[in-house]
């Protein structure tokens, strides 16, 4: 079940074309299930962890640590989050476990955009529009680049269907994943 989850929801990111993903989990223990994938997928530059735990749900974040990593040194991206309080941003461990830690206070915090590489511009006009007055909607709510990010709203659809019809002909996640 697990395995089918990471296809369903994160084949751009294990392809390496998208920084992050998150998806909700049902399983008895995720924390297992976590550590277990973590053993095979570090190998690929992946890593998962748990965002957010209630009592039979988890929501898993799986990203691709060189990539998240560039985006966190990028000035710009490290002032936007300065307002939401992130620091430290030598230490990338540090800033996600301060994501965990804006999950506890809030539902949903809309800078976890960032961290699932939606641009930046379109991450502060949903937080400054209240998610209203968007130009199109797809895996995020688009106000800057409409074209551009249809474009890649379809390369996540072809991906995912791609990885998709490959893991139900037998392919399993370790083949179907980029280092």
């Amino acid at each position: 079940m697990f395995e089918q989850l990471l296809i369903s929801h994160c084949a751009p990111t294990l392809a390496g074309i998208k920084v992050a993903n998150m998806f909700m989990y049902n399983g008895s223990n995720p924390y297992r299930d976590v550590k277990h994938w973590n053993n095979i997928l570090n190998a690929f530059g992946l890593k998962l962890m748990i965002i957010k735990k209630s009592e039979n749900k988890a929501l898993i974040y799986i990203y691709r640590v060189s990539m998240l990593s560039h985006l966190l040194n990028l000035a710009e991206i490290q002032n936007f989050l300065k307002d939401y309080g992130y620091t430290n941003f030598d230490d990338m461990s540090s800033i996600l476990n301060q994501l965990v830690k804006r999950f506890k206070y809030s539902s949903f915090p809309h800078e976890i955009g960032i961290f699932l590489g939606y641009p930046l511009e379109d991450v502060k006009m949903f937080i400054l529009n209240r998610g209203k007055n968007y130009k199109c909607c797809g895996i995020w709510k688009v106000y800057c680049n409409e074209k551009k990010s249809t474009e890649i709203f379809e390369s996540y659809k072809h991906c995912t269907s791609s990885f998709l019809n490959l893991f139900l002909s037998g392919k399993n996640i370790t083949s179907l994943c980029v280092a």
